[in-house]
């Protein structure tokens, strides 16, 4: 939780300086850079790319890291699995290449009509292609988690792992919100209007409660609150339009033979999940062949903003995978 405020506050006091602090950062590493990336129907997506910490030789037997967001999340909204720099940059990025991107509809990317998870998975794919990765990790929440699994299943000799966080296998093995929940936590968004930005807070105060487990609301108070909600508004540009193209591809069937999947898969998952609740990340751990669990006690579906052992999981899981090229045990 202190990273995550920490990571929050840089946010905050960077927003006006984010620009300068891209094209900044772009120039002082090589090969860093922030790309508009062409993918079908002629829309670009705005893509970050974070070259390794250590010297390019120490890192070029290690697939990078491409990081898939959810559903009304930008390519810097990933919480705690930022560091607490200025500007924040991913934890990963000490000893291999980290690529993050905003979804069409969503933060500086183009958008345009309703969007599925296979076209999703393209523009990953695509987003590859343009930065010459033959293969990668590849880490998806939530609606991300989707998109990585199609990808796996479409491109599968592209994909070395899946850390799967806060998803779902879709269609029939999907364990869906309760109802009413569902109603109040995605309703909450129909109010929001592009140029009221109380529309914006109110619908954000929404996302970040449903997101946190009951253990959370009872530990954060209004302040704490409050600044998740700003950070969550701060990382990106929204639109309704956008939003509601991708809410679109939450109607993903699903439908993969997660059992032909042989890529490792670590699935990342808080028992206080009210918006995919934990029976959805057990379905995908018996029948991926190759998976292991890490189950976040006391956190929901936004344990991003809320758990801070999380990143240490998923970086000896990738550094398992790259140093045997299969799954380790725990």
């Amino acid at each position: 939780m202190r990273r995550f405020m920490q990571a929050s506050r840089s946010f905050e006091q960077n927003l006006k300086r984010r620009r300068i602090l891209d094209v900044k950062f772009a120039g002082s590493s090589p090969g860093t850079m922030l790309s508009k990336v062409p993918v079908s129907d002629g829309l670009l997506a705005v893509t970050q790319f974070f070259p390794p910490r250590r010297a390019p030789e120490d890192a070029t037997r290690k697939p990078p890291l491409l990081m898939i967001n959810g559903w009304t999340c930008p390519k810097y909204m990933w919480g705690t699995l930022l560091s607490e720099e200025s500007p924040p940059r991913p934890r990963f990025s000490i000893d291999r290449e980290i690529i993050v991107f905003d979804n069409r509809g969503i933060g500086e990317s183009t958008s345009c009509g309703k969007y599925t998870v296979e076209q999703l998975a393209d523009d990953a794919a695509s987003i590859l292609d343009y930065l010459g990765h033959s293969r990668a990790h590849i880490l998806g929440y939530s609606l991300g988690g989707m998109v990585a699994q199609q990808l796996a299943a479409n491109y599968p000799d592209r994909v070395s792992s899946l850390v799967l966080c806060s998803t779902t296998g879709g269609g029939k093995m999907m364990t869906p919100a309760d109802k009413d929940f569902a109603k109040t936590f995605f309703g909450a968004f129909r109010s929001w209007i592009d140029e009221d930005p109380e529309t914006h807070r109110r619908a954000a105060r929404v996302f970040v409660k449903g997101c946190l487990g009951s253990s959370n609301e009872h530990t954060l108070n209004d302040t704490d609150l409050d600044r998740l909600v700003s950070s969550m508004l701060n990382a990106g540009t929204r639109t309704f339009a956008g939003m509601s193209s991708q809410l679109a591809a939450l109607s993903w069937g699903g439908g993969l033979d997660l059992s032909q999947m042989r890529q490792p898969a670590l699935i990342v998952h808080g028992d206080e999940d009210r918006v995919l609740p934990l029976t959805n990340a057990r379905s995908l751990a018996e029948r991926l062949p190759t998976s292991r669990m890490c189950i976040l006690r006391g956190h929901g579906h936004g344990w991003l903003m809320t758990d801070e052992s999380s990143g240490s999981a998923i970086g000896r899981f990738l550094s398992d995978v790259d140093g045997a090229g299969e799954l380790c045990a725990l």
